[in-house]
């Protein structure tokens, strides 16, 4: 189907596709210039334990890379229609899930690294906490199982009730482990720790509004504006970190990404009311 034949629900799902698969550029380009070049570079040194530094940057590469990748291929291959914007739409859905899931398991296999050292030795320890990618891919494997065999009810994964669950339950359990983690290692109650919470919230509340009245799957949708945001928040405060520390800059980018979005799905709504 060409873009003049698109519907406007379809131009919604291409415009999601195109910001996702620029997230996961920005991702590589990020990855590659802050952690496979210096870390490649530390193999030219002499003195250097090579095994240690290749094992190293293999788990940062496989973390970084292999749960929003297997996440697309879920999304992708349990899709059965025909026609490319759903498999390429579902593929970005199940990545921008993934992205809650793995901020939420990495906090907590950061809490599993340093027992595992003492056990095991340094790199037996990182392979045995690389366990995150395990239950993201186990998780993300049964929601595509569900989402394949009941794919008559539904048009895209977006419509499932397992995904949506997954990716709802994912953000608000990584927000409120982030608020437990300040709550307990700060020593004297600080509203700033509420941030944590609230400011994702108020984003898909806002999300929410901004998108037209009638909009299909409207909340999905917020929540999914709110991850891109938040998403490249993250990878613009990677690229800034190698030159400066300036939270307001990389805030500031992410704010752009999430109104960009916001405004280019309000603009193709199907709902004209």
């Amino acid at each position: 189907m060409s873009k003049k034949e698109q519907s406007p629900t379809d131009r919604q799902r291409t415009i999601t596709t195109r910001f996702g698969y620029g997230l996961f550029v920005a991702a590589v380009t990020s990855l590659t210039i802050s952690t496979i070049i210096p870390w490649t570079g530390l193999l030219l040194q002499p003195g250097i334990r090579k095994l240690n530094v290749v094992t190293t940057l293999l788990v940062f590469v496989i973390s970084a890379l292999l749960p929003p990748v297997m996440a697309y291929i879920l999304g992708d291959k349990s899709t059965r229609y025909s026609g490319a914007t759903r498999h390429h739409f579902n593929g970005v859905l199940f990545s921008l899930a993934s992205f809650w899931l793995s901020i939420l398991f990495g906090m907590i296999s950061s809490e599993t690294i340093q027992p595992l050292r003492k056990a095991f030795g340094d790199i037996p320890a990182m392979i045995l906490n690389a366990w995150p990618l395990v239950a993201i891919i186990l998780i993300m494997g049964l929601v595509a199982v569900y989402y394949a065999h009941h794919q008559h009810r539904q048009d895209t994964v977006l419509d499932s009730k397992p995904y949506q669950i997954m990716l709802f339950g994912s953000m608000i359990a990584t927000l409120l482990y982030m608020l437990a983690s300040q709550l307990f290692t700060i020593a004297t109650y600080s509203v700033a720790s509420l941030l944590y919470i609230i400011l994702p919230i108020a984003f898909v509340a806002m999300s929410y509004v901004a998108l037209r009245r009638g909009q299909p799957l409207r909340l999905p949708y917020a929540v999914i504006a709110t991850s891109i945001g938040l998403c490249a928040t993250a990878l613009a405060g990677q690229f800034i970190a190698l030159w400066s520390f300036d939270m307001l800059a990389s805030c500031t980018i992410g704010l752009w990404v999430w109104a960009s979005y916001l405004l280019l799905m309000r603009r193709v709504s199907p709902i004209t009311r």
